[in-house]
């Protein structure tokens, strides 16, 4: 694989010993995910956000302030910079957890990614979600475990899961129906299509390196 990933951390809830920055293109921590990094001996490439976190402990590292009174949150503020920048792949820490209004923000975050047609994942601990838009998205086979979809868009059309328990050829998903929910691995690799619209795609792994980014050029089409 060669191309280089954005990481961004922010202030959600963050395993112990969690990261790992494979293949790092660059890294940013979004407001308060600053000392999260801080913490650990780690240096940003950028620290933005509105600092309301942090304001006695400022970074001797390149800091974008925002006024408190923006549109943006600093997650997506993190983000908008890692696409100005180029990155097509974000891998996105402390983006879970915590406050309810955040992760749902930080799954928005998501779909602001994939309509910048780039693909974000959010990390915690052995969970990963991402988006998917108008298009074909793998899992590695596992012998057991489940994931899960659900439709962002109104109607996701076109859409196919091959490989699993519960499989879908060519259906229609509702944003008002979780249909999608603890689908199961048969030991084989998960195909997801969505010909036209938004899914949110959640599951656990043990490998997350190898899962959602050393493979890349296999699980994204």
């Amino acid at each position: 694989m060669t191309e280089k990933i954005c990481y961004i951390v922010g202030a959600g809830e963050i395993k112990e010993a969690e990261f790992n920055f494979v293949n790092r293109g660059i890294l940013i921590a979004a407001d308060g995910g600053w000392m999260a990094l801080n913490k650990r001996g780690i240096n940003p490439d950028y620290v933005i956000g509105d600092m309301d976190s942090n304001l006695d402990a400022l970074p001797s590292v390149p800091t974008e302030i925002y006024s408190s009174d923006k549109d943006e949150t600093d997650m997506l503020l993190a983000v908008k910079k890692g696409l100005d920048l180029g990155y097509k792949l974000f891998g996105i820490y402390g983006g879970l957890g915590g406050r309810l209004d955040h992760t749902l923000a930080n799954i928005q975050v998501l779909l602001h990614i994939a309509n910048h047609q780039a693909q974000g994942f959010l990390i915690q601990g052995n969970q990963i979600v991402t988006v998917i838009k108008d298009q074909t998205f793998s899992l590695k086979k596992k012998e057991t475990g489940t994931f899960s979809v659900f439709s962002l868009s109104e109607k996701s059309m076109g859409v196919c899961i091959e490989g699993a328990k519960f499989q879908l050829n060519d259906v229609v998903l509702n944003h008002d129906f979780p249909i999608g929910i603890s689908n199961q691995f048969q030991d084989r690799p998960i195909i997801i299509t969505v010909q036209k619209g938004s899914i949110l795609v959640i599951w656990e792994s043990e490998h997350l390196d190898e899962e959602i980014f050393d493979i890349r050029e296999t699980m994204w089409k």
